[in-house]
C-alpha cells in the first residue's frame, strides 16, 4: 500500500565500473634538464546485466505513489570516470619538459533482454503508478580524466603537452517483449498502463586539457588537447502485443 511499493519487481543490475586514480607531480631543477610525466588512471567497465523474464497471473494491486504493479528491468552498469593527472615543472637553468595524460574513461555494461507475459488483473491507484514497466538500459560511459600541465623556465625553454582522456563507450540495450492479455487500470497522473522501453547507454564526456609554458630565456612550446568522448550504444526492438 505505501509508496514505491511495486507488486513485482525483478530486476538484473551490472556493477559499476570504478573510478581511476589521480596522478600528480612537482619537478624542481636547477641543473641541466627536468622532465616530469603524469598519467590518470583509468576508470573500470561496468558489468553486463542479465535477462529479465516475468510471467504473472492473477491480481496485482497497488495503492502508493510511485509504485507500479510489474517492474521488470535489465540494467547495465556505468563504466568508471578516469583519473586526472596534473603536473608542472621549474628549471631554473636547463631545458623542461613536461606532460600530463587523463586516464581513459572505462566502458558502460550491456543491457539484456526482457520479458514480460501478463495474464493479471492489474490496477494502480497512486501517482506515477505504472501498470507495467520493462526496460532494457544499456550502461553509460565514464568520463574521461582531465589533464594540466605547466611549465615555467628561466633558462633553456623547454615544452609542455597535457591530452584529455577519452571518454567511454555506451553500451547497447537488449530487446523488450510485453504480452498483454490482463486487464490494466491506472488512476493517477503518470500513471501509464504499459510503458516499454529499449535504450542505449550514453558515451561518456572527453577530459579537457589544459596548460601554461612560460619561459624567460629560450622559445616554450605548449600543446594542449581535450579528449574525445564516447560514442553510445544502440537501443533494441520493442514489441507489445
Amino acid at each position: 500500500q505505501g509508496m514505491n511499493s511495486a507488486g513485482i519487481l525483478a530486476q538484473s543490475i551490472g556493477g559499476g565500473g570504478g573510478a581511476g586514480g589521480f596522478s600528480g607531480g612537482l619537478n624542481l631543477d636547477s641543473g641541466l634538464a627536468s622532465a616530469l610525466n603524469t598519467v590518470g588512471g583509468a576508470g573500470g567497465a561496468g558489468s553486463d546485466a542479465g535477462d529479465v523474464s516475468v510471467i504473472s497471473s492473477g491480481v496485482i494491486a497497488t495503492l502508493g505513489d510511485d509504485a507500479s504493479a510489474v517492474v521488470a528491468q535489465s540494467i547495465g552498469g556505468g563504466g568508471g570516470a578516469a583519473g586526472c593527472a596534473m603536473g608542472s615543472v621549474f628549471s631554473s637553468d636547463g631545458l623542461g619538459l613536461s606532460e600530463s595524460v587523463g586516464g581513459l574513461a572505462g566502458d558502460g555494461g550491456m543491457g539484456a533482454d526482457v520479458s514480460v507475459q501478463n495474464s493479471s488483473i492489474i490496477y494502480t491507484k497512486g501517482l506515477n503508478a505504472l501498470g507495467i514497466l520493462a526496460q532494457s538500459i544499456g550502461g553509460g560511459g565514464g568520463d574521461g580524466g582531465y589533464a594540466i600541465s605547466g611549465l615555467f623556465s628561466l633558462g633553456a625553454g623547454g615544452a609542455s603537452s597535457s591530452l584529455g582522456g577519452g571518454g567511454g563507450l555506451g553500451h547497447d540495450a537488449g530487446t523488450v517483449y510485453v504480452w498483454n492479455q490482463g486487464s490494466i487500470t491506472t488512476n493517477a497522473i503518470g500513471s501509464t498502463g504499459i510503458l516499454a522501453q529499449s535504450v542505449g547507454g550514453g558515451g561518456g564526456s572527453g577530459g579537457l586539457a589544459g596548460g601554461v609554458s612560460v619561459s624567460s630565456g629560450a622559445a616554450a612550446l605548449g600543446i594542449n588537447l581535450g579528449g574525445g568522448g564516447g560514442d553510445g550504444g544502440f537501443g533494441s526492438q520493442v514489441t507489445v502485443d
